[in-house]
Formats: structure tokens, C-alpha cells, sequence
């Protein structure tokens, strides 16, 4: 009897020892982590992704290619100087000196051309940057769009894998308790030994999906890695809390918005004003050009031939025309080229066409998934208090004895699924919203809201 009655003091020992050596592994665990929040993840992912590295250097491009354009009409100016050393040994007999000479000479000149006019192709050419322009910036926005994308979608999935960890570490939890309750009341004669087995086959089942959950908390963090673009893998603690609030959004808004400022409808747009500028810079190929050029030339000559002393010469020239050509016949190539051009003009305003109806559907069904799992969320909540109070009155039912083992178990089941369904509504939630502003182009401005 004395040692029955040594058996609960020894029970609540072996439990503190257990919490505080769990306490110490879990601060172990923490003390090699990064701690990162949501604000720092997408920093980092902005300033380490290289599409919009690439997109910087693009634009850059585009805007000295802009300011270049502005000096294509001004004249060139070249400067030259040619130094020439001939031997020559003349026996034609047509030649009035037939004989073997020497001949140097040297020349220093200066030509310039200037453009007057280039048949629009400086305008079309101009044209044709700003539009380069215009698609390096949204091609910098989409860059921007899906690298926030990313990193929002993987660390918020990083924490719903966190949560799903602590809500397997709870019912683990859960069944060490009842199986060290048990396993007390069997030692009393209050359960049997099957009870026992059960809560152990319980507690032993939790572990198992312990494991299984750390590995998933590992996988996530790897793709957060991988969102954020780091060079090495960084074992990250994720400091933002896991809240979400629902938002209400109305379909003929986001349409309408969807219309105005969708990245990829306005790349698609932007290919149709490439065709439209093709166009007509082909209808415009076959005006005239006229140029002016100019130029001074000074030349210094010497001939030595034998027994003679030196010949020496040189010669000023200057030199100052117009020139201007026109293309009256080109065998039907211009008229061919623009049919063709105008063709690919409907192609693209097909696609422009396609791609919007497309985009809709996408927005009409993520609205509509949002809408859905949003029920979900609120019916899954309502859901989770019942259980949670179902629970503690499954725990009195077992202890006084109106309840098997197989009971709370299936009631703790019950309460951990209806926890990792709340957690998958809220991804979802997460998942489609990020949709809806992608589609909309309100990703940008309102990732900070999150």
C-alpha cells in the first residue's frame, strides 16, 4: 500500500522533469533560427530576385536608347589622314613615261553628312523606344507581382505548417496525459489494461504525425528559401502571428479593375501597338531621303624618278552635294509586307480578346472559391468551439466512467481534423485573395495590408 500511495508525488515529479526538459529542447531548437517577418521575407525576396535585376538593367537600356534618339538627326563628322608609299616600274607602251619611279604621298581631310530628312523612320524610331519603355515597366511590375506572390504564398504556408506542428504537438500532448492518467487508474483498479493500450496506441499515432508535420515545417521553410532567392538555406522562426481576416469583394469592381490594371492584359495590349507601329513604319519606308554632305581634303605628293630630283605637288579639294534617293519599284514587297502586317494586327487583337476572357473566368472562379471557403472558415470555427467543449466534457464522462477510451479518442480525432481543415480554409482564403489581386494589379499596393 505504500508504495500505491508514492505512485502520484512519483508522477507529478516525472511530469515536471518532462516539461522542463521539452521547455529546454524547444529553446535549443530556437536559438539557431533567423527570426523573419512577413515585411523582411518580401525585402528580401525584391532585392535578391533576379527577373528584376534583369528588368533594371532592361530598362536602363531603353532609357539611353530614348535619350540617343534625340541626337540621331545631327550631322557626323569624320576626320581622316592617309599616308601612302608606291614603288612602280612602268613598261607599257602606251605610257608616257615608261620607266622605274617612286611615288609618296600624304592626305588630311574632313567629311560630314548630315540628314535632312529620313522619310519619318527618327519619329517611328523614337515611337518605338517609348513603347519599349512602357513594356519594361510592366514587364518590371509582373516581375515585382509574382515575386511578392511567391513570398507571401510560401510564408504563409510556412505557417500554417508551424500551426498544423503545434496542433499535432497538442494532441500528442493530449494522449501523453490520458495515457499517464490511465495508466494511474489501472494501478488503482479504476481502468483496465486495455484502456491503457489504446491511449498508448494513441500517444505513440500522434508522435508518428509529430514527425510527419516537422518534416512538412522543414519543407516549407526550404521553399521560403527559395522564394526569397537566398544563396544559402536559413532556418527561419516566422515572428507574424497566423490571422486572417475575410474581406468582401464585389465581382463588378474587380472586373473593372481587372480591365484597367492587369499586367498581363496590358503586355498583350502593348504587342498590339508593336504591330500597329510596324505597320506603319512600313507604309512609311518608301518615302525619300535626302542627305547633305561636305567635306576638305589636302593632299602632299612626291615622285622621285631616276636622276631626277624630286617632283613635288599638292592638292586643296572641297567638296559639298545633296543627295536624295526614292524607291519607285520594289516588285510588290512593301504592299505585302503591310498586308502581312495588318493581318498580324487582328491575331493580336484576338489574343488581347482571348486573354481577357480568360483572366475573367480565373477572377469569377477565385472570387467564387473565396466566397466558398470563407463559409468554410466561419462553419469551421462554430465547429471547433463545440468540439473544444465537447472535450472537456468527454474528459469527465471518461473519468467517472460513462465513456470508453475508444470515445475520447474519436472525440480528440474529431478536434485535430476539424483544427488542420481550419488551417486549409485559411490557405485557401490566403491562396485565392493573392489571386484576386494579381488579377486585379492590386498586388503591389496592398501585399503590406496582409
Amino acid at each position: 500500500m505504500k508504495d500505491q500511495s508514492n505512485r502520484p508525488a512519483f508522477y507529478y515529479w516525472y511530469r515536471q522533469l518532462l516539461c522542463c526538459w521539452m521547455v529546454l529542447l524547444y529553446f535549443i531548437s530556437l536559438s539557431g533560427q533567423v527570426p523573419l517577418s512577413l515585411s523582411q521575407a518580401v525585402e528580401k525576396g525584391l532585392r535578391n530576385n533576379f527577373d528584376i535585376q534583369i528588368n533594371q538593367i532592361n530598362h536602363a537600356i531603353v532609357d539611353r536608347r530614348i535619350k540617343a534618339a534625340k541626337k540621331e538627326r545631327l550631322p557626323t563628322v569624320d576626320i581622316y589622314a592617309t599616308q601612302g608609299n608606291f614603288i612602280v616600274n612602268d613598261r607599257s607602251p602606251t605610257s608616257f613615261i615608261n620607266d622605274f619611279y617612286r611615288d609618296r604621298n600624304f592626305s588630311v581631310g574632313l567629311d560630314g553628312e548630315w540628314l535632312l530628312f529620313d522619310g519619318a523612320q527618327g519619329k517611328l524610331n523614337r515611337e518605338q523606344y517609348q513603347l519599349n519603355k512602357e513594356e519594361q515597366e510592366t514587364l518590371g511590375q509582373i516581375a515585382l507581382e509574382t515575386t511578392i506572390y511567391q513570398v507571401l504564398l510560401n510564408y504563409y504556408e510556412a505557417l500554417i505548417k508551424q500551426e498544423a506542428l503545434k496542433v499535432a504537438e497538442e494532441s500528442r500532448t493530449l494522449s501523453l496525459e490520458r495515457l499517464q492518467d490511465v495508466r494511474i487508474r489501472v494501478n488503482l483498479g479504476k481502468s483496465s489494461q486495455y484502456d491503457a493500450i489504446r491511449f498508448e496506441n494513441a500517444f505513440l499515432l500522434d508522435s508518428i504525425e509529430v514527425i510527419h508535420q516537422k518534416q512538412a515545417v522543414i519543407a516549407a521553410n526550404n521553399q521560403l528559401n527559395l522564394a526569397m532567392a537566398n544563396d544559402k538555406k536559413r532556418r527561419y522562426r516566422l515572428t507574424d502571428q497566423l490571422t486572417y481576416q475575410t474581406r468582401n469583394f464585389d465581382l463588378t469592381k474587380m472586373l473593372q479593375k481587372l480591365k484597367r490594371q492587369n499586367r498581363a492584359l496590358k503586355n498583350q495590349h502593348l504587342s498590339l501597338e508593336f504591330v500597329k507601329l510596324n505597320t506603319k513604319a512600313i507604309g512609311k519606308s518608301n518615302l525619300p531621303q535626302v542627305r547633305l554632305n561636305a567635306g576638305l581634303s589636302q593632299r602632299f605628293n612626291g615622285t622621285n624618278f631616276p636622276e631626277t630630283p624630286r617632283i613635288k605637288s599638292n592638292t586643296f579639294q572641297f567638296q559639298f552635294r545633296v543627295s536624295a534617293n526614292y524607291n519607285l519599284f520594289d516588285g510588290g514587297r512593301t504592299k505585302r509586307a503591310k498586308q502581312e502586317s495588318e493581318l498580324q494586327e487582328q491575331v493580336e487583337i484576338l489574343k488581347a480578346a482571348q486573354l481577357e476572357t480568360r483572366l475573367e473566368q480565373e477572377l469569377i472562379g477565385a472570387i467564387d472559391n473565396y466566397n466558398r471557403k470563407k463559409e468554410v472558415l466561419r462553419v469551421t470555427d462554430k465547429l471547433l468551439k463545440n468540439i473544444e467543449r465537447n472535450i472537456q466534457l468527454e474528459q469527465d464522462r471518461y473519468k467517472n466512467g460513462f465513456s470508453s477510451a475508444l470515445d475520447f479518442r474519436t472525440v480528440q480525432l474529431e478536434y485535430v481534423n476539424t483544427k488542420f481543415v481550419r488551417l486549409e480554409a485559411i490557405y485557401e482564403l490566403v491562396v485565392n485573395e493573392l489571386n484576386i489581386l494579381q488579377l486585379t494589379g492590386d498586388l503591389t499596393s496592398n501585399w503590406n495590408k496582409h
